[in-house]
């Protein structure tokens, strides 16, 4: 039996990996609207294929169907990808859950409502948000929660990211949400900020932040013999 990694659905799965096979080997075909009772090998239908697929259970490091997501990663669109896989990049370095989702401000107005509003009873206790352009998803979560809200200006072509940025910054008293860099320094530094933010309370993360510091400074410092 072969086995890839996917990606389910928040509100069947509530984590963001795990592996599935099936019977006939080398067909990867992408699974959507899973629906799914419990974690193990529960059957369920292909979308596309409506034949029986088993669910098994993640096996990385400390990453598993019983584990709570601490993180929410959202974006408005399906190319925000490009950049906020950066911040899941910085959630896995640092081994801390999350979940991923596409949530349109615009196109999904009430799932994105509903996201916010069962987050925190989710377990979640940051949530990242990236969009671009009239970049009204940030905001309008933090509108619906009381857990702290990363927004990420995604780059535009129009206008470089700059109408992402002042439509996520500007935010008015009340209802703060913490803006970083346009594109793919600021998706970094949201994961970063989210586990910090968590380090408050998780000596661990703290751990691999400072070592993730160290790496860092060792790597700059280490530079300097690359000079030619």
């Amino acid at each position: 039996m072969s086995f890839y990694p996917i990606t389910v659905n928040y509100w069947t799965m509530r984590e963001s990996s795990f592996l599935y096979g099936r019977e006939k080997r080398g067909i990867q075909d992408s699974l959507g609207g899973i629906s799914l009772s419990e974690p193990g090998q529960t059957t369920f239908s292909s979308c596309k294929e409506k034949e029986s697929v088993r669910v098994f259970i993640l096996v990385k490091k400390d990453r598993g169907c019983n584990m709570k997501a601490a993180v929410g990663v959202i974006m408005g669109s399906k190319s925000d990808w490009e950049t906020m896989k950066h911040t899941c990049e910085i959630l896995d370095q640092l081994d801390i859950p999350y979940i991923k989702q596409v949530v349109s401000a615009h196109r999904t107005p009430d799932l994105m409502f509903e996201f916010a509003e069962k987050a925190r009873g989710e377990g979640l206790k940051v949530i990242i948000a990236g969009a671009g352009g009239a970049a009204h998803l940030p905001g309008m979560v933090a509108a619906k929660t009381t857990l702290p809200v990363i927004g990420v200006p995604v780059q535009t072509r129009a206008l470089n990211g700059m109408d992402s940025l002042l439509s996520i910054v500007q935010m008015p008293g009340g209802v703060p949400v913490a803006t970083v860099a346009i594109g793919t320094a600021g998706a970094k530094n949201a994961g970063l900020l989210a586990a910090q933010m968590l380090s408050a309370f998780d000596s661990k993360i703290a751990d691999r932040l400072d070592k993730l510091r160290e790496d860092t400074k060792k790597a700059v410092m280490e530079s300097s013999d690359e000079l030619v």
